[in-house]
């Protein structure tokens, strides 16, 4: 039977296992058992941890429970997060090149609004670059609602007895009559 919002992915276990998870490493009192504690907490510190009397083991513990959770969430289509990129380091400035006309421009609406230019440019850029980033998780989120609405297009047809959409195929749907579901 087809599963609603599985994630087609052609990333493998190996894949997933390689990646460089950042790790938090803790040592057990003594008087709690001692050994150590490592975990994933990107991924869910509850979940993803491992437990050993040395770091090392405690590593071996985490990597079984990470190949046993990735291979469930692969099977069963469930998305797995990639650890987030080190960020390079960024000065805070850079130089740009315009027209006299947008300097122009862009100076005067500074003015207008009582503040620098360099502030007014600032303003834009962060207003453009959110709406910009906006515009694709809007994107994602339309793509989201169209796969949900298909899957209940699905369920639907299965449990109303609605003649299916034309061009649909009935291999995995069953058409029920509404009185042998009220019947049941």
């Amino acid at each position: 039977m087809r599963r609603c919002f599985m994630m087609k992915t052609d990333k493998n276990l190996d894949y997933y296992m390689n990646l460089d998870y950042p790790m938090e490493i803790q040592k057990i009192p003594d008087d709690l058992g001692g050994g150590y504690d490592v975990s994933i907490p990107f991924l869910g510190k509850h979940l993803f941890h491992g437990w050993g009397k040395t770091i090392e083991d405690a590593i071996a513990d985490l990597n079984v429970v990470k190949k046993e959770l990735f291979e469930r969430y692969l099977r069963e289509g469930l998305p797995i997060p990639e650890p987030p990129v080190e960020e390079e380091t960024y000065s805070g400035k850079f130089i740009i090149r315009l027209s006299k006309t947008l300097h122009r421009r862009l100076a005067q609406s500074a003015k207008k609004e009582g503040v620098s230019l360099n502030q007014y440019v600032i303003t834009l850029l962060a207003a453009n670059t959110i709406q910009h980033e906006l515009r694709g998780t809007l994107e994602e989120v339309r793509h989201e609602v169209k796969s949900i609405s298909k899957c209940i297009q699905s369920i639907r047809y299965t449990f109303t007895g609605e003649p299916k959409p034309p061009g649909k195929s009935n291999m995995y749907l069953k058409y029920y009559n509404i009185s042998q579901i009220k019947a049941a």
